[in-house]
């Protein structure tokens, strides 16, 4: 079973940051509530009730505030399960949010002296917890 877009969530957590309306947007691509069988990186599906998780709104806002990607070209939100401690993330909960930033320059780095360029298109991930919206993890 696939993934399917959704815009399930309530919000009693964190309020949105301002949008930067003078720059660059990154384009927001569908919100994912993994189900069934679907996994993205450390998150496996959904099997519970989502009854006081913030919503998928203030999740990209709280991973603008702690984790900004402002070269992205594109953000997708993904609402997914997993064990916190052999994550070694500092949560409670088992529901989380991965915000990937698509599109992202990610820095190269080398020996001194050595001819790269500067960095490479890739994704960066941000993880934040759906029941706090506290930021949990981020790395490309």
């Amino acid at each position: 079973m696939s993934a399917r877009p959704t815009s399930v969530g309530t919000s009693d957590g964190p309020k949105p940051s301002e949008r930067n309306t003078t720059g660059h947007q990154p384009k927001r691509l569908p919100n994912i509530v993994l189900r069934g069988h679907a996994r993205s990186g450390a998150l496996g599906p959904v099997d519970e009730p989502l009854d006081g998780i913030i919503s998928f709104d203030d999740a990209l806002a709280s991973a603008e505030r702690e984790d900004p990607r402002p070269d992205a070209k594109t953000v997708q939100v993904i609402l997914g399960s997993a064990d916190p401690k052999p994550l070694h993330w500092d949560s409670d909960g088992d529901l989380f949010y991965a915000i990937t930033w698509g599109g992202v320059c990610i820095p190269i780095y080398g020996p001194p002296g050595a001819t790269h360029p500067p960095c490479y298109q890739g994704s960066w991930g941000t993880v934040i917890d759906a029941h706090t919206g506290a930021f949990i993890v981020g790395g490309g």
